[in-house]
């Protein structure tokens, strides 16, 4: 038993710094073995968090289900459904999770082989996210991306 647990824990140690298997940052692969970082979109005027603010406001099931969500998103362990692409959205990623009837979602993309920035995060009981926090979204992005954080 000693050897399974030493083999799992070894092998656990071992994946964050296997870059053979993580993507390059092009395309979000739900299988990469790669432990993803998730990072909080700061406002370059003021230095805060925003989106780790918005993710605070939220109601505590919520936190729970999207810690839950990004945790797996980490391990390259998502379920399927629960990330997508936005459509039109060259870049932009939509984690998304349902508790009962509360959808709760946070919008990212992919800024290096290893990290994940969160630029929104919202609760809308909607079928699709309204087009003012997908552009809010698009906004941030491009903060981030000139910022060269």
């Amino acid at each position: 038993m000693w050897r399974d647990v030493h083999s799992q824990a070894h092998e656990h140690a071992r994946l964050p710094y296997d870059w053979a298997r993580c993507d390059r940052g092009d395309s979000v692969t739900e299988g990469n073995r790669c432990r993803r970082q998730w990072r909080w979109f700061v406002s370059p005027e003021t230095g805060r968090r925003i989106a780790r603010e918005e993710y605070e406001a939220l109601p505590v099931h919520g936190q729970a289900a999207l810690a839950s969500a990004i945790g797996r998103r980490g391990h390259g362990a998502s379920l399927p459904g629960e990330v997508k692409p936005l459509v039109g959205r060259k870049g932009l990623f939509e984690l998304t999770v349902q508790v009962g009837y509360d959808p709760f979602r946070a919008l990212f993309f992919v800024d290096s082989p290893v990290h994940d920035i969160c630029v929104l995060v919202a609760y809308k009981n909607q079928r699709r996210l309204p087009k003012s926090d997908l552009d809010l979204a698009v906004r941030r992005m491009g903060q981030w991306k000139a910022a060269a954080r």
